[in-house]
């Protein structure tokens, strides 16, 4: 048995959007990477999450002290840690985390090649629920007008 992925978009500015989400745990200091005049793939994200059960085991076992240790940072697996929702017609996406929400909409453009992709682009992004409420859940239902043209 097989399978395959399709890719039908892409995301524009992932990083800002997982900025926004965890700014309590972002960081000042970031890893530096070697630069290399060679094309890499960049598995930090992906290798590590691999050996993250192992890690939480470890860390379960031993208590430790999180106000002691300075600020967090995000875990390699951040959208799992998040709520995602996908219009039916894919151009809307909800990510959302806590009292944080951000809305990506559809934009089409033109590559380099004269090809058109779609892409998704934060459209709005802000606090959607009162004072010690988080967002449990999201779905993008599409809606019909009732106008007639």
């Amino acid at each position: 048995m097989s399978c395959s992925l399709f890719e039908f978009c892409r995301l524009q500015e992932l990083k800002t959007v997982k900025d926004y989400l965890f700014q309590s745990q972002k960081t000042e200091v970031e890893e530096e990477k070697p630069q290399t005049d060679e094309l890499t793939w960049d598995t930090s994200d992906w290798e590590s999450a691999w050996d993250n059960d192992v890690k939480e085991e470890e860390n379960a076992a031993t208590p430790s002290s999180t106000a002691e240790d300075g600020p967090q940072q995000t875990a390699p697996g951040w959208l799992q840690n998040c709520i995602v929702a996908l219009s039916p017609c894919s151009d809307l996406l909800v990510i959302a985390r806590e009292q944080k929400a951000v809305f990506l909409s559809a934009k089409w453009r033109t590559d380099d090649g004269g090809r058109e992709e779609m892409t998704l682009a934060v459209s709005w992004s802000g606090i959607l629920s009162e004072e010690g409420e988080s967002v449990s859940s999201a779905i993008c239902i599409p809606l019909a007008s009732q106008k007639r043209s």
